[in-house]
């Protein structure tokens, strides 16, 4: 019986971040994904991640037509287990925002982000 040495994870993901340039903004929204770990060693694991979501955007831009979006991302990183059920973890994120044609203009706004924080596994 065949088994993937890692493990494969189901993502809730809230976010809140400010927008510094051009100007002083914010953006907030919710996005749920899928990742694939797979061990290395016994606490480090490297990953795949993908997902999409809705995100507000407080800022009018020239390409989007709507504060109300939607996101995509795709990323890798890092996973380092500082204990069983807790990990730091370092991460490159793409991300694609977008509302679907919904409304005019939809030019999509991407951008590459670099993500780092604690996560808890239970």
């Amino acid at each position: 019986d065949w088994k993937m040495p890692g493990m494969f994870l189901f993502m809730v993901e809230p976010f809140a971040d400010p927008v510094i340039k051009p100007e002083s903004n914010y953006e907030a929204g919710l996005s749920l994904g899928l990742k694939y770990a797979f061990p290395v060693t016994s606490k480090l694991y490297p990953y795949i991640e993908g997902g999409t979501g809705g995100i507000y955007i407080s800022e009018k831009t020239r390409r989007q037509g709507s504060h109300a979006n939607f996101v995509d991302h795709a990323g890798v990183g890092i996973y380092y287990f500082i204990k069983d059920n807790i990990a730091l973890n370092a991460g490159y994120r793409f991300r694609h925002i977008s509302n679907l044609g919904i409304k005019r203009p939809n030019g999509g706004i991407e951008t590459n982000s670099v993500t780092a924080g604690v996560s808890l596994f239970y």
